[in-house]
């Protein structure tokens, strides 16, 4: 269905995005309210991930943010929420079930409210002497306390949201997305607010005594009462709006991006200092890690892209990136040992302090943990809990061992309440703290 989709996204407004629709030459409204009626905020990242492996299957793209920097530059800021027409709004808007009342009614929509903007919202709904439908937005339950009136509308679909707009008389509002939809529908408004952007857009479109930039005195004049010129405004719209589908249509503005891994240790962290702890590979809750020997033959960490889902615990866990916290005294005592059994001392490589200590762990029931030789000549970790297998993890052995899982192992053990006793270099005790 579509050569290339392009979602345009923003982290604050919650009630929708919108996507290119090249088979129909305009923009298409595929929020999860409108799409697969979603409950509000409880679902969301399930829904995208969803929507994006069913619509778009494996190909991303990223935009070229030289190409990006230039169009936005030349041509202003054009949100998606213009790339919708009011005819493509309405017919969102007729999706609704929502009881809409059918008599002229005020439309608040406040994103962060305070005393000061519910006083002004009582002060016009009084001026306009018409009903006052409220929609609230981010922490609702706090704020439909902050707001405290009546007609406090519950959380809903997008498609409702869409609906109330459409058919209010005049919009009262502190969100830029929720100010662009006013426009395009050419709801008379107010907006409260005293960024840049929306000074800049509303200077451009004639409409710039329609804000409020210092809410705690608000205009008690007739001010806001005057009909609303749109015509500068729908045209600005329109160009903005034709000028981004058309910059969005060509494929050179944007180049295939593999998944996000921004978060994992591989990402991170210079490889050529990953010292192969496993102590990612051990953390990450999908299986994405695991290691692998480099061009030299030293294990490091190397990642699944398609099973990583960016959470970052990888890098949390990298004593490289930050080594754990040394509980020992700044200048411990230091002790020199040598087994009393010659015969032990012989079959070690220092002083049978090793085997003495495994032994008092494995009479206590508990386990030890160190590197031992395989069938190809190659050193790993192993867990033995019996005496007779302590030959394995004797010796000195100098080259780089595998540590596999070990450390889930130790960790399993620990939390069922056994001794453990680990040996490794010092980078793997790092790993495993």
């Amino acid at each position: 269905m579509y050569d290339i989709g392009l979602e345009m996204q923003t982290i604050s407004w919650n009630y929708g995005k919108a996507v290119c629709d090249y088979a129909a030459g305009s923009f298409l409204n595929m929020c999860e309210y409108s799409v697969l009626s979603i409950s509000h905020s409880k679902d969301r990242g399930e829904f995208y991930t969803d929507f994006m492996e069913n619509y778009f299957g494996d190909t991303a793209y990223e935009k070229d943010e030289n190409q990006c920097e230039i169009f936005l530059k030349s041509d202003g800021i054009c949100e998606s929420v213009f790339g919708i027409s009011d005819m493509q709004w309405k017919g969102i808007s007729a999706l609704s079930l929502a009881n809409v009342p059918q008599k002229s009614y005020l439309l608040t929509y406040i994103s962060e409210p305070d005393k000061d903007k519910r006083k002004a919202v009582l002060f016009y709904r009084e001026k306009f002497g018409m009903e006052c439908m409220n929609i609230i937005d981010g922490n609702y339950e706090e704020n439909k306390k902050i707001m405290n009136m009546k007609n406090i509308l519950p959380e809903m679909k997008f498609a409702d949201f869409v609906n109330y707009f459409s058919n209010s008389s005049f919009v009262i509002t502190d969100n830029y997305h929720a100010l662009c939809l006013a426009i395009v529908l050419n709801k008379p408004f107010i907006y409260i607010g005293d960024d840049d952007k929306a000074a800049d857009m509303l200077t451009e479109m004639s409409l710039n005594e329609r804000v409020v930039f210092d809410q705690k005195n608000f205009p008690t004049n007739n001010r806001f009462l005057q009909p609303v010129d749109f015509s500068l405004a729908n045209k600005v719209v329109a160009e903005k709006a034709a000028k981004m589908l058309a910059w969005a249509k060509d494929k050179s503005n944007f180049k295939p991006v593999e998944k996000n891994v921004s978060k994992a240790v591989t990402s991170i962290l210079n490889m050529n200092l990953c010292v192969g702890c496993s102590a990612c590979v051990n953390v990450c809750p999908k299986g994405a890690l695991s290691l692998k020997p480099d061009k030299h033959g030293y294990y490091c960490s190397s990642i699944e892209k398609d099973k990583c889902v960016n959470c970052g615990l990888c890098a949390k866990a990298c004593p490289v990136l930050e080594q754990p916290e040394n509980k020992n005294f700044a200048v411990p005592e230091c002790w020199e040992f040598i087994a009393a059994d010659e015969n032990l001392v012989m079959q070690s490589s220092s002083g049978g302090i090793f085997s003495l200590l495994a032994d008092e762990i494995l009479k206590r029931g508990g386990y030890v943990a160190g590197g031992a030789w395989r069938d190809d000549f190659a050193i790993e970790h192993i867990m033995i809990d019996k005496k007779e297998d302590m030959p394995k993890l004797r010796k000195s052995k100098y080259l780089q061992s595998y540590l596999g899982d070990i450390y889930q192992q130790v960790k399993e053990k620990l939390e069922s309440g056994k001794f453990v006793l680990f040996s490794g270099c010092g980078c793997q005790v790092a790993g495993l703290k």
